[in-house]
């Protein structure tokens, strides 16, 4: 160590890659690293920081010091390989997770959603009724409670087209043969007497 290099070595099992200087470190094994390559190191100092790698100090006694080994190719594809996958199953574990997350939200949205027709598939209809000026009873369209008989928030735009609308109406000029307005209610309601008998 007189180079001012540092001796670690692995607190778990197994072995450790030092990828940015390319070291393998073993766990109880105690490895040197030169000063030039520790202090180039990221990789180094962000396990020791983690408590993947601990230092050795000079007062320790220590088994022989193991020389420097470079990573054979196959180990360092392996662990490279090896952190690849890692990776990949930490990114769709939390994809799934993600993925289950959205299942449960439209699960309960389709829950709900069968719950609302099913109050319209068994709500009985209401129905308004409404008396005209001449007194007489006009039955309006069913409003069901379940959707509360507002007007529709769409009304498409092309309902009505933008250029003005041609209309043509043709009229027949007829004479009434009564002359007020009570003369053609009675008899419209004689008229609904004789077809309802």
């Amino acid at each position: 160590m007189s180079d001012g290099g540092i001796t670690v070595s692995k607190v778990s099992t197994g072995t450790f890659f030092i990828e940015d200087i390319r070291i393998l470190v073993a766990h109880h094994e105690a490895t040197y690293i030169p000063a030039s390559k520790a202090l180039a190191s990221t990789d180094l100092h962000r396990a020791l920081g983690t408590k993947i790698l601990f230092q050795l100090m000079n007062s320790l006694p220590v088994q022989a010091k193991k020389p420097i080994e470079e990573a054979p190719e196959r180990i360092v594809s392996l662990e490279l390989e090896n952190k690849r996958l890692r990776d990949a199953l930490e990114r769709s574990t939390k994809q799934g997770t993600a993925l289950q997350e959205s299942m449960s939200g439209l699960e309960k949205q389709m829950a709900s959603l069968v719950g609302v027709v099913e109050k319209l598939a068994t709500a009985p209809p209401q129905v308004v009724q409404v008396v005209n000026q001449a007194g007489v009873p006009v039955v309006a369209a069913p409003v069901n409670e379940a959707v509360g008989g507002a007007v529709p928030m769409f009304i498409p735009d092309d309902l009505v087209p933008k250029e003005g609308v041609d209309v043509r109406v043709k009229v027949q000029e007829g004479v009434s043969e009564g002359g007020s307005v009570n003369d053609a209610a009675n008899r419209l309601r004689q008229l609904r007497k004789g077809n309802a008998g």
